[in-house]
């Protein structure tokens, strides 16, 4: 395949979409496809290189190294399809480098940054080349052949070892310190060369793992900007240890460092001594004027300090209220006393001068608060409104209701549909991202539409009568439907439930804007429902307006060929 830009736009038709063959097909209409092509456009059209000769079996695969001063640190390339070609560094990492690196004769290798190489020229064959490490040439491991988007500038760079180390090195640790014997720069000893490690997801229970193998009983991470900049190399990043493993180089861990600098450089403060086991984590409530509200601190490493609220929430508060002997918190206000198990999760609705429309509150901990708007949708509405005895509802945006005030109790709320309370549904109570603005607003159903009209359609027309602006009859109201991929085999299933044999979509500037409600999205049809609102769709609908209203073009069986 070639970019498109490289042929001239097509005309007329644009037939087939998503063509997805096996390799084994005869013919390109044997490979699965599909016809839903109203997102396509003809700059898009598919471009194809042509092999006129293919090579010897025993040359597929072949890789050289284009090297400049270093015989061992330059570009690799590869020859596929009897020609030599780069290859595009997106998805290429130290495992791959590695393969590459032995294939070439090396002992192993890794990556290095495109910039590091001089740029290539003609074709770039491969990208996305994924090998597990165990593989003998690069061409036996996973790669997309799609380079429409790579550019010389991101072709692969290698740095080959000449030598690789004892096996009995490899992980060894060094502490680069200053002042302070048991703080400073951490280095590892890797591929026979000390380097740094980047400080990226790097945290304290590394950090006491690495202080261990030290010889230290444990330590904890320090700043970067608390230790002298390393030199050289920095060999990993991403370091992730559960904290039983007796060496670093036993986390897991990436060698993908290009985004790296040494001012990110892992710094560590080791412990010369650790506290008594129970005593560690001791929490204690300084107080005021009340005795179960205050702040908390921790007995850690032998030292009584604070805690940063960072990603703290009511869980972790929760937590520490129960260590503390008390029932529950609201940050840190710890509960003398629990609420009626019969009143958590009630909800009421804070309306204005329409009763069934306003902002929606719970009853959480006792205490009356609202719910932030991330994630909800028109299930968790409905789920409310028959809560607060509607026969169902929906979301309505935050500008139609007033903000709240107090606590904001819940998040990320996800319902079945199925619940009979909202509190059975999930949900987070780590709300410290949220603001009153985001509270949720539903509007509750006075009334709801018998079963035979649900999803009744009706085409508004202009001039012909087969063609307009498709409207659903959803939750007992008229509205529009959201053209998002919407194409001819939904436009189909709608044609025939309006009474024509089929029919197809229409770009939504073809007809008028509607007015009122968008009810449907991402409808998919797979062509045989008898209705559209038997296909699967969405009804979160908050990023559509009116000018993408669906329109179609219904066919007369009569005047023309399906």
């Amino acid at each position: 395949m070639i970019s498109s830009n490289r042929v001239d736009d097509g005309q007329g038709t644009i037939w087939l979409n998503d063509v997805d063959c096996s390799g084994s097909e005869t013919k390109l209409l044997n490979c699965s496809y599909s016809l839903e092509t109203s997102q396509c456009h003809h700059y898009e059209d598919v471009g194809v290189h042509c092999f006129l000769s293919c090579p010897a079996e025993e040359n597929e695969g072949r890789l050289r190294f284009i090297t400049g001063s270093v015989e061992n640190i330059g570009r690799l390339e590869i020859n596929y399809k009897g020609e030599w070609g780069t290859i595009c560094h997106i998805g290429f990492d130290h495992i791959d480098a590695a393969v590459a690196c032995r294939q070439l004769g090396y002992c192993s290798g890794q990556m290095i940054s495109s910039g590091s190489v001089d740029d290539g020229n003609g074709t770039i064959w491969l990208d996305d080349i994924n090998c597990s490490g165990s593989e003998h040439k690069l061409i036996n491991c996973t790669y997309s052949i799609d380079t429409s988007h790579c550019f010389h500038r991101y072709d692969v760079g290698l740095h080959c070892y000449l030598s690789c180390p004892a096996e009995e090195d490899e992980g060894r640790l060094r502490f680069i310190t200053g002042s302070v014997e048991n703080i400073g720069r951490l280095e590892i000893n890797y591929r026979g060369e000390w380097g740094t490690i980047c400080s990226t997801r790097f945290g304290h229970i590394d950090a006491a793992v690495a202080c261990r193998q030290l010889g230290y009983c444990s330590g904890q991470m320090v700043s970067s900007g608390s230790v002298d900049d390393g030199n050289g190399t920095i060999w990993l990043d991403d370091i992730n240890c559960s904290g039983s493993e007796h060496k670093l180089i036993n986390c897991t861990y990436s060698i993908d460092t290009s985004h790296c600098f040494h001012r990110y450089d892992v710094g560590l403060h080791c412990y010369l001594s650790c506290p008594a086991e129970e005593d560690e984590g001791r929490l204690r409530l300084i107080t005021g004027s009340v005795e179960n509200i205050g702040r908390l601190e921790i007995n850690y490493r032998g030292e009584w300090g604070t805690i940063c609220s960072t990603r703290f929430s009511h869980v972790e508060a929760a937590v520490a209220c129960r260590q503390l002997g008390y029932w529950y918190d609201v940050g840190l206000h710890c509960y003398l006393s629990c609420p009626a198990e019969e009143d958590e999760g009630r909800l009421r609705l804070i309306t204005g001068s329409v009763e069934n429309i306003g902002r929606l509150e719970i009853n959480y901990r006792g205490e009356w608060g609202t719910i932030c708007s991330t994630r909800f949708g028109h299930v968790e509405a409905a789920v409310a409104c028959r809560q607060l005895g509607y026969c169902s509802g929906q979301m309505i945006p935050h500008e139609y209701i007033n903000d709240g005030n107090g606590t904001i109790w819940l998040d990320d709320i996800i319902c079945s549909g199925s619940e009979h309370k909202l509190i059975n549904c999930t949900y987070s109570i780590d709300t410290a991202h949220c603001f009153h603005r985001y509270d949720v607003g539903v509007k509750c159903y006075l009334s709801c539409p018998a079963e035979e009209n649900e999803g009744l359609l009706r085409l508004i027309t202009g001039s012909a009568e087969n063609r307009g602006r498709l409207e659903i009859n959803y939750r007992g109201e008229w509205g529009t439907i959201c053209s998002s991929r919407f194409g001819h085999v939904e436009a189909a299933v709608a044609c025939r439930q309006l009474g024509y044999c089929s029919g197809e979509a229409m770009p939504s500037n073809l007809v008028d804007d509607g007015n009122g409600t968008i009810w449907l999205d991402d409808i998919n049809c797979s062509g045989s429902e008898h209705k559209l609102i038997n296909c699967t769709y969405s009804i979160d609908t908050s990023h559509c307006s009116h000018w993408y209203d669906v329109g179609i073009d219904c066919f007369n069986c009569a005047t023309k060929d399906e």
